[in-house]
C-alpha cells in the first residue's frame, strides 16, 4: 500500500528536522565523540543507523551506501544532515 500525503508528510518532517540547527545538534549529540563540524566515521554511521533501527546490524552495503553518501558531501554539517536525513525517510524503522 502506498498513501502519497503519509510519505509526503514524514519526507517533509524529516527536511524540517535535519534543517533545523538545533535538532540536528541533539541528533549529533546522541552518538559518543561527534560533531558536527567533522564528518561522521564508519563507527558513528553505524551509531547513527542504530538510532533508527535499535538492535538491527547495518549490514555492508549499508554502511558502505551512508559512508559514500557521507564522503560525496563537502561540509561536514551537510554530510550530517544528509545521513540523518537518509535515515529518516527509510521506511523500515517507521515499522518497528
Amino acid at each position: 500500500l502506498y498513501f502519497p500525503k503519509i510519505v509526503d508528510n514524514w519526507k517533509r518532517a524529516c527536511e524540517r528536522i535535519v534543517d533545523r540547527q538545533e535538532a540536528l545538534a541533539a541528533a549529533v549529540a546522541k552518538i559518543p565523540a561527534s560533531s558536527v563540524n567533522a564528518k561522521a566515521n564508519e563507527t558513528q554511521i553505524a551509531q547513527a543507523f542504530e538510532l533508527f533501527y535499535p538492535g538491527q546490524e547495518i549490514t555492508n552495503d549499508v554502511r558502505i551506501t551512508l559512508s559514500n553518501l557521507v564522503a560525496a558531501e563537502g561540509n561536514p554539517q551537510g554530510s550530517w544532515q544528509l545521513l540523518f536525513y537518509a535515515l529518516c525517510v527509510s521506511p523500515g524503522w517507521q515499522s518497528l
